[in-house]
């Protein structure tokens, strides 16, 4: 009876190995794979803006910067805080992760798309009597389309801890964007050419990785899983709330400087903006690291580890990033006095966003982990909080001191934020203590 009962049980489900967990080292090459990434991308953009700065004059800089400003906010709201939702997804579960770039890339296009049209729709009531009018608006829009397509795909190769591979992409988008801006000067072109030649860049990376993604699996879209896509809406709206807030307090300062100094300070807070951009930029390239990282050790339950492996990494990075930019903002004032005396109070404000990103670099990597620990929620309660500090200080500041003031009311926030992140990483990931 008992070898019946046996042979009529149906057989144990296979048990579902979970994939090993990153190593240290893992995270420490991948962050300098990632630094390559990120510091290249971000070097391209400080030496396009430099560019830019040289081919258009401080008024018309200012109206591409003012157009640029006014974008960002839609920009982030396309986003929807999918991209980190996705990456944390392949992570965890490298198996579907075809599935879930291919859904993701899907899902951001149709939403970026829409965004386009509310821009293409709106700008000419939002914006017709400012400097540019409607259509530099429109054509700081474009760049939504080909970011649509090319931070998802990324997200196949950073899940796998793969940023090698994405080493290369800064060095043909920055090219093809000098290129771009050359061709501009050459013919003349007008301040809105130049606004929609922002967008190169992000068309050239979508290419590249498009390219690079369907030689590996042999196609880049594997379909569309409706179920998937809105279980990611659900879990990415907290986030994405947080990153429209975050991004509106970043650009909040734009909007008060131009509304009481004119573009031409617009332009002056823009070139100290995209000039800190290289330290930011390298900031960045841990939270990028970092992110599945995290995922796999939360979902472990290896909090501790996480910890500990997270203040390690992170102030290894600070140990060479910070006198890098202290040195660049005490050199700022005396060479822009000496070559580019007309934009002093860019250098100001430089002094001050440089060293902000100090604490934006912290920010972005406590972020990811708090995102990796499934707190977004409590991310948004934070940022909100952060938007009302930051215009306290900009409301304070911007009237005396135009762009200088806008910067330091971002060094101030940022300052409090990260105080703030950092308690609520070290109060989530505390090992539990024994009960007695």
């Amino acid at each position: 009876m008992s070898n019946d009962t046996q042979s009529s049980a149906s057989p144990p489900a296979p048990v579902r190995a979970e994939p090993p967990g990153p190593s240290r080292k893992t995270l420490l090459t991948n962050t300098l794979y990632a630094f390559g990434g990120t510091a290249g991308t971000a070097i391209s953009q400080a030496l396009a803006s430099m560019l830019l700065l040289v081919l258009l004059s401080k008024f018309h800089y200012g109206v591409l910067t003012s157009a640029v400003a006014w974008i960002d906010p839609v920009r982030r709201l396309s986003v929807f805080g999918l991209d980190a939702i996705g990456l944390q997804r392949a992570a965890r579960d490298p198996e579907r992760a075809p599935k879930v770039v291919s859904t993701l890339v899907l899902l951001r296009a149709g939403i970026s798309a829409a965004c386009f049209m509310a821009v293409v729709v709106l700008a000419p009531t939002l914006r017709a009597d400012a400097p540019g009018g409607p259509f530099a608006l429109i054509a700081a829009a474009l760049v939504l389309l080909p970011a649509s397509v090319s931070a998802p795909l990324q997200v196949a190769f950073q899940a796998r801890h793969q940023n090698k591979r994405l080493l290369g992409l800064p060095i043909f988008s920055g090219i093809a964007q000098v290129l771009v801006l050359g061709a501009l000067y050459l013919a003349d072109a007008s301040v809105v050419y130049y606004i929609a030649a922002i967008s190169t860049t992000e068309l050239v990376n979508a290419v590249l990785i498009g390219v690079m993604l369907r030689g590996e699996q042999g196609g880049v879209f594997h379909g569309f899983d409706g179920r998937l896509a809105r279980s990611m809406l659900v879990e990415a709206a907290p986030l994405a709330y947080s990153y429209v807030v975050v991004m509106l307090y970043k650009r909040l300062g734009f909007y008060f400087v131009e509304a009481q100094h004119g573009v031409e300070s617009v332009g002056a807070l823009g070139a100290a903006v995209q000039l800190s951009a290289p330290a930011v930029g390298l900031g960045g390239a841990l939270s990028v690291s970092i992110g599945p990282y995290a995922a796999q050790l939360a979902a472990k339950g290896e909090l501790a580890t996480l910890r500990r492996e997270a203040v390690r990494a992170t102030s290894k990075v600070l140990a060479y990033l910070t006198p890098v930019t202290l040195l660049m903002a005490f050199l700022a004032i005396p060479a822009t006095a000496r070559w580019a005396p007309e934009y002093a109070d860019a250098a100001r404000a430089f002094g001050w966003m440089s060293t902000a990103g100090l604490f934006m670099f912290v920010a972005r990597t406590t972020t990811a982990i708090l995102v990796a620990l499934r707190r977004a929620r409590v991310m948004s309660y934070v940022v909100t909080v952060d938007l009302v500090v930051f215009t306290l200080f900009a409301w304070a500041l911007v009237p005396s001191y135009s762009a200088e003031g806008a910067a330091m009311a971002t060094f101030l926030m940022e300052g409090l934020n990260v105080v703030v992140q950092c308690g609520l990483v070290y109060t989530y990931t505390r090992t539990p203590q024994p009960t007695p």
